[in-house]
């Protein structure tokens, strides 16, 4: 499920920092370009809304992301820069 594009960001954070239940978007990616290869070969890249599954406190995380889901351990994770996504609420 992909969010609308009027959500809010919060400031950036590692992916690894994320707690399950959460959406975030990527906002960036830091480090090699092995790395950034990799993701993209997976379908990962900027501008990417994740909801996170399973996160070990600082550690690996599993995310979905449309009906993909990927496991990533703590190295690749702390490279993949993301906000947690805010939703406006609406009064009806």
């Amino acid at each position: 499920m992909l969010m609308s594009t009027s959500a809010t960001l919060t400031r950036p954070y590692p992916l690894n920092r994320a707690t399950a239940g959460e959406w975030v978007r990527v906002v960036r990616v830091s480090g090699s370009k092995s790395l950034l290869r990799r993701l993209l070969a997976m379908g990962m890249s900027d501008g990417c809304d994740l909801e996170i599954i399973y996160s070990q406190s600082g550690g690996g995380v599993l995310v979905c992301c449309a009906a993909t889901r990927w496991a990533l351990g703590q190295q690749m994770a702390q490279h993949i820069w993301v906000a947690t996504i805010h939703m406006p609420t609406t009064n009806n």
